[in-house]
């Protein structure tokens, strides 16, 4: 039995050779020649694992860096948080109704993920930036009264 490397592994290393930034479902889809089932990109996160142990390919490349949207919210949170008054996602998202250019990249991106204020929310709580102080009602129709957790810095 041999110890080189298997076909994976080689197919890996000659796809990240010309692509070294290209994604798990690339790299699968050149090795396995059509699209990708999910135990095929297993398949290949094993192997890309094992080339990193064995130091013949780089470790995890840089990390990506953050959408724009983010950087904003993060902001106002850490905004509201710094005045010691209590808010709730609502108030983050009333921040970006105007129509400036910050404003319509936020709505643009809330558009697509609706749940990224509750996300960076519950990221400011893990840091301790901010904790939760309460309940209370969301006053927009959509979320048709739901509770909604007030925060205070």
């Amino acid at each position: 039995m041999s110890r080189g490397l298997g076909r994976v592994e080689r197919g890996v290393l000659e796809h990240r050779a010309g692509c070294p930034s290209a994604t798990t479902r690339q790299t699968a889809e050149h090795v396995y020649g059509a699209p990708a089932t999910e135990s095929q990109m297993r398949a290949v996160r094993r192997s890309v694992a094992r080339l990193v142990e064995k130091g013949l390919l780089g470790g995890p490349s840089e990390p990506v860096s953050e959408p724009p949207e983010h950087g904003l919210i993060r902001a106002e949170i850490d905004r509201l948080a710094a005045t010691g008054e209590e808010f709730d996602a609502d108030t983050v998202r009333r921040r970006f109704a105007g129509d400036d250019e910050d404003s319509r990249t936020v709505r643009r991106a809330l558009y697509y993920r609706p749940r990224l204020i509750g996300a960076l929310i519950g990221g400011a709580a893990r840091r301790g930036v901010i904790s939760r102080v309460g309940m209370v009602r969301s006053g927009r129709s959509s979320r048709k009264s739901g509770r909604g957790m007030l925060w205070t810095g």
